[in-house]
């Protein structure tokens, strides 16, 4: 469990995973990143009450969440690790039990999730994650094609011997965190939510402007791309890659915003080695958009000079 700032919060979370009706012991670490506000003695109240369930681990100062992640998962031994921030919770307390039994009966299978609430500032659920869709097994790259587990939902089967550096240095880390476990075994979505997530003022990701969330996840996908160059998975992570470039640059050319839309562009036409049929097609499509947004944002401009 990563925690910042999350004073408001964490009681409920803890308490999310206390009640938890399982047949194994199971630890709950808490990697505390040295917040501004009470987390850190509500972590500590929670230690004292419990102190054979919760491990918490104090930051000297603030590290940030990649390096708090990674100091945390240093201290998980156990068979499986259950994700969850500190401002979200679990709402079903057989949660763990389901999905430790899921992974226990399919050993072909290293990650379980399930749907999850969206909760607003006024606690209010107005929608679920994912969107509904009647697959529930994925396969390496599906994952990150087709489904984005939410964080509080996942449970990994701990069976990594380690994890890339880059990892630790890119934000978000838990989507890129999941394919490298996807790529090991397959994914399981259960069909019933189990858990909230907040989106609220005071979030790291759901509260920030949109697109400078959109660059982190372009800078993301590129050290994805980066990591399976040299694999034998390299053709279907571009082929996956190409498909959100090229969807984006899309997006961006009928916005009216062809400078945003240029380098995805690129992006795509570099990653042509992969293409099928269907994606040149789609990448023609979008280059004639991505023409005509130029053309016409560019115009005024050119026309004002003239006036000038």
């Amino acid at each position: 469990m990563l925690a910042y700032n999350h004073e408001q919060f964490i009681g409920e979370a803890l308490d999310s995973v206390l009640m938890q009706r399982v047949d194994f012991p199971y630890t709950i670490v808490v990697g505390e990143d040295c917040s501004t506000d009470q987390t850190r003695a509500v972590v500590e109240g929670y230690r004292q009450r419990y102190p054979d369930r919760i491990k918490p681990i104090y930051q000297s100062h603030n590290v940030g969440p990649g390096a708090n992640l990674k100091i945390c998962l240093s201290a998980c031994q156990a068979p499986y690790i259950a994700c969850l921030d500190g401002d979200d919770y679990w709402t079903d307390p057989c949660k763990l039990a389901k999905q430790v039994a899921w992974l226990d009966a399919n050993p072909d299978f290293s990650l379980c999730a399930h749907y999850v609430e969206v909760l607003k500032d006024d606690e209010q659920a107005v929608s679920l994650l994912p969107p509904f869709t009647a697959q529930t097994e994925y396969t390496f790259p599906e994952l990150f094609a087709k489904l984005i587990p939410p964080t509080c939902s996942v449970v990994l089967r701990n069976s990594l011997p380690a994890l890339p550096a880059w990892l630790f240095e890119t934000y978000p880390i838990d989507l890129p965190m999941f394919v490298l476990y996807a790529e090991v075994g397959k994914v399981k979505l259960l069909p019933e939510p189990m858990s909230r997530y907040r989106h609220h003022t005071g979030s790291t990701w759901s509260n920030q402007p949109y697109e400078g969330n959109r660059q982190k996840l372009f800078a993301m996908y590129r050290l994805l791309e980066a990591h399976y160059a040299p694999t034998p998975h390299r053709r279907e992570v571009q082929q996956v890659l190409s498909k959100l470039y090229l969807t984006a640059a899309d997006e961006y050319a009928q916005w009216g915003m062809p400078a945003h839309a240029t380098p995805l562009l690129r992006d795509a036409v570099r990653l042509w080695p992969a293409y099928t049929p269907h994606h040149a097609k789609s990448l023609l499509g979008v280059t004639v958009r991505w023409l005509k947004s130029h053309a016409a944002h560019s115009r005024p401009l050119v026309e004002a000079a003239a006036s000038a």
